[in-house]
């Protein structure tokens, strides 16, 4: 989630068309009219519908340039490899990542293709196919170049520590070294967090999108995410994976990766790291406070704020 400040100051820059002169900045980078960019939400990026694919919008100030650079670079390899996913296109300078400048302070835009297939909400079946497209990302993530992108206990640390809560940083830092000690070094390039609302659904199967949380991690790490949202978001301690959209997802994963070990015990551990991640980023992004105005942005402070507040206490507990 991008700090609620900088958030509302590119909203701020969209039309009631849905059209922004940001977007028609970043678009003539990769050779699209004025115009034919759409609005279609911002969370951690600004996304707008144009020419067939998307524009992602960062500010500078959220995500440093090697960063933005290494997951386009790793989306076009990835896709490349043969990894469900879609693929990140060079502007007309060849380059994957343009700088933009904006009300919000300088931006840096990517652009990839459309997900094949409307977004779904899925059924057992449903998650059995996004187990085994998870899989095959896994399998491709193991072929790319990978010491270009960040090992994913380094972004743990390194978010927790923003966020300045010294509580949660000494309850995580034992969990973190549990799971490197026992499931090894992270190996292989994950999503980060394969919902089912962050793919598009064809007659192929899902076709994964928002790669910006691409990192080394463990296959557990990604599977337990992909299900997330079958419990509660503080429930850190009970597997996800025994819920129905759980056991089917794990099936649909092994089907396709075959012998490779999943460690399904640490799945709990691994929700208690991916919440620290969310809690840590919901207090960065609610850190300005709260706003009158717009009023939908004070709504929004005050539901992100009251969602780290129940993780923290999980956290904690």
């Amino acid at each position: 989630m991008m700090r609620l400040d900088r958030l509302a100051a590119l909203v701020a820059t969209v039309g009631p068309d849905g059209t922004s002169p940001v977007a028609d900045a970043a678009a003539a980078r990769w050779g699209l009219p004025p115009g034919t960019a759409r609005y279609v939400r911002t969370s951690a990026t600004c996304v707008y519908a144009a020419g067939g694919g998307y524009l992602r919008l960062v500010p500078a100030a959220e995500r440093p340039l090697r960063e933005v650079l290494a997951v386009a670079a790793a989306g076009a390899a990835l896709a490349g490899a043969g990894a469900p996913v879609v693929p990140s296109r060079p502007s007309r300078s060849g380059r994957w990542v343009e700088p933009v400048p904006s009300p919000a302070g300088d931006l840096y835009a990517t652009y990839v293709d459309a997900a094949p297939g409307p977004a779904e909400d899925p059924d057992e079946s449903g998650f059995e196919r996004l187990g085994g497209a998870i899989a095959r990302l896994h399998r491709a993530g193991r072929t790319v170049g990978r010491s270009h992108m960040p090992a994913w206990p380094d972004v743990i640390r390194d978010v927790v520590r923003r966020a300045g809560d010294g509580e949660v940083a000494a309850a995580i830092e034992p969990v973190l070294r549990r799971c490197v000690g026992t499931l090894g070094p992270p190996t292989v390039l994950a999503h980060g967090d394969p919902q089912p609302d962050n793919a598009g659904w064809g007659a192929a199967g899902p076709i994964l999108f928002d790669l910006d949380d691409l990192a080394v991690s463990w296959p557990v790490a990604d599977l337990a995410m992909a299900v997330r949202d079958a419990q509660p978001i503080d429930a850190l301690d009970t597997p996800v994976t025994r819920t129905t959209a759980g056991a089917a997802l794990l099936r649909g994963y092994r089907s396709v990766a075959g012998g490779e070990p999943v460690q399904e015990w640490a799945v709990p551990l691994v929700q208690r790291l991916s919440g620290a991640v969310t809690y840590a980023r919901l207090r960065i992004a609610t850190e300005p406070g709260r706003a009158a105005e717009p009023g939908w942005l004070g709504a929004l402070h005050d539901r992100l704020a009251a969602t780290a507040d129940r993780l923290r206490t999980a956290l904690l507990g």
